[in-house]
């Protein structure tokens, strides 16, 4: 029979001892903090749940406004709520979720299963840029889980007048088109960075320590005048819609200090509400698109042969018969003009004249002159997407290409480079690179031209025509103005269309002295009128009636010839 097992007594006394000592030890603990040292004990209680429930949050701060030459508003950010909601909790609070779903609009079945599909999630958005007074009743049903986290929001006061160039944000709001993405770190704010407690469902209880504080973006003054800008509008609007065209472009600019006082576009959009935005009404056609010119660009081709010294202010061009032959193809006028003094080859728009120029100046010299003039070179103005236009190697030029370029064909460029050459022209010669920023003056300056050219070229424009041109029916009768219309064909894919156009005008105001230069460009009007002179002559007429009283210009009172805009018509 096998013995029993003795028990060793005292070592089991011992084993109870340690124990109840350990049960003491953590008694005597809980007395310490919680009767003989209460402030103690609560500090410690609580720095442990703190431990538990503390977050960094950040805090954002308003981006940069974008303000006209005045102080306009163009682009503001307002106070917005975000409404955000950690799942699991929402989900188990069944009465608060079918309440939420009420106050959103949504069904509660559709709330749910937004909720389920990120279930492990810990915070989903709601309802993003709310007003402050519909997220507060959405707040006040005092939902498990439901929290608020408040934002900006980008808010455009001049919506779709000038759209194009302010741009729009991302809901992030981080710059995506226009001035806001161009200058997107300079409007940028800085966000906050603060250590708090929060509560069971994300609110924040209390701040506990600041440790960056949130900074606001860096307001940017553009060059724009609302007013000027509406007006440009406006008119370019008006015009596009008259005559059925595809769009139209409107540039005006200061040629003293090179500010762009208006940039327009139509058709365009309403930055405030982007649904289903297409990306051909969010492009800025004035300073990405490059077209050919047309006709505008003869005034270049006669500085070109002037700065050359192979033509002179005083010569004389045979343009008999009316029609010259090059490489095989006809040019001509739509009537035998004979002889023409060089500022009437630019008054009658012939053909045969500039072409004859054209082929009497060096390649070289000519290219030059039109690179100086900004065809082909960037314009500089930082603008997203801005065209380098087209300007090809005089190496390649043959005789039909030197002359085709002349009138404008063969070389493209945006409305944008056409009104900086012409700036040019405008300014004795001087280039002043352009810029949509407002500033005292330009940063520098280069000499384009010798002055001495550049102003005989402006008196061509702008001196000599008065009544039989093309756009002498757009023409004021209290200023004098001045300019060159342009018709190009279109090109397509199998080189130009016969029924498709551009109607341009790039001109001048008021033509003596002139302080204002402005390009429109209308893109294929429908029917019988398509010349530059009908379609986009006018706009600049309606514009300059308006724009130069209101900068303060005196109208010009005097005889016939001052009193009839000199607006020079060419096919």
């Amino acid at each position: 029979m096998t013995a029993p097992v003795r028990y060793s007594t005292w070592r089991i006394n011992v084993l109870f001892l340690l124990l109840a000592l350990a049960v003491s030890v953590l008694l005597g603990r809980v007395v310490l903090l919680q009767l003989l040292d209460v402030d103690k004990g609560y500090q410690f209680l609580q720095n442990q749940g703190e431990q538990r429930f503390i977050r960094m949050v950040s805090e954002d701060a308003p981006r940069g406004e974008i303000v006209d030459r005045n102080g306009n508003q163009l682009a503001i950010s307002t106070p917005v709520v975000t409404l955000g909601a950690n799942p699991k909790a929402l989900l188990a609070d069944k009465e608060g979720l079918a309440q939420v779903a009420k106050a959103l609009s949504l069904s509660e079945s559709a709330l749910r299963k937004k909720l389920e599909a990120k279930r492990n999630k810990g915070f989903i958005y709601l309802k993003r840029h709310m007003a402050p007074q519909d997220a507060a009743v959405v707040l006040q049903l005092d939902a498990d889980g439901v929290r608020a986290e408040p934002s900006y929001r980008r808010y455009y006061p001049a919506g779709e007048v000038v759209a194009h160039v302010v741009g729009f944000n991302t809901v992030n709001d981080e710059g995506q088109e226009g001035l806001e993405l161009a200058f997107n770190e300079f409007l940028k704010p800085k966000r906050g960075l603060s250590r708090v407690i929060q509560d069971l469902r994300g609110n924040t209880v209390r701040e506990l320590a600041m440790l960056e504080s949130a900074q606001a973006g860096s307001n940017l003054v553009l060059s724009l005048d609302l007013r000027v800008q509406y007006t440009a509008y406006t008119a370019l609007a008006e015009a596009v819609k008259a005559s059925e065209a595809l769009s139209g472009s409107l540039v005006l600019v200061d040629a003293k200090t090179g500010e762009i006082l208006a940039l327009s576009n139509y058709p365009s959009y309403n930055p405030n509400n982007r649904r289903g935005l297409s990306y051909e009404f969010v492009r800025n056609r004035a300073i990405t698109d490059a077209v050919e010119p047309g006709s505008t660009v003869k005034p270049f081709a006669v500085l070109a042969a002037l700065e050359a010294g192979t033509f002179n202010a005083q010569s004389v061009i045979d343009t008999a018969p009316g029609r010259i032959k090059v490489e095989g193809k006809i040019l001509k006028d739509s009537r035998n003009n004979g002889e023409l003094a060089i500022g009437q080859v630019l008054a009658k728009s012939s053909q045969v004249g500039i072409t004859k120029i054209a082929l009497g100046t060096d390649p070289f010299d000519m290219r030059a002159s039109f690179e100086k003039l900004g065809v082909g070179v960037s314009v500089g103005t930082g603008f997203p997407g801005e065209a380098l236009g087209r300007l090809p190697s005089y190496a390649q030029w043959r005789d039909i290409d030197r002359a085709t370029m002349a009138f404008g064909h063969g070389i493209s460029m945006s409305v944008l480079q056409l009104a900086q050459a012409y700036q040019v022209l405008a300014n004795g010669g001087v280039k002043i690179p352009l810029t949509l920023l407002k500033r005292d003056k330009p940063t520098y300056t280069t000499q384009a031209a010798r002055p001495e050219n550049a102003n005989a070229v402006l008196d061509m424009l702008g001196g000599t025509f008065i009544r039989g041109g093309t756009a002498a029916s757009s023409a004021l009768s209290n200023y004098a103005l001045a300019g060159k219309t342009g018709t190009a064909h279109k090109v397509g894919g199998k080189g130009y269309l016969s029924n498709k156009y551009r109607s341009l005008f790039a001109g001048f105001a008021p033509a003596e002295s002139p302080r204002y230069v402005a390009v429109v460009m209308v893109d294929e009007p429908s029917g019988d009128r398509y010349y530059g002179g009908e379609i986009a002559a006018p706009v600049f007429s309606e514009v300059a009636s308006l724009v130069l009283p209101y900068m303060g210009v005196k109208p010009q009172l005097g005889d016939e010839k001052t009193q009839v805009a000199s607006l020079v018509g060419a096919l």
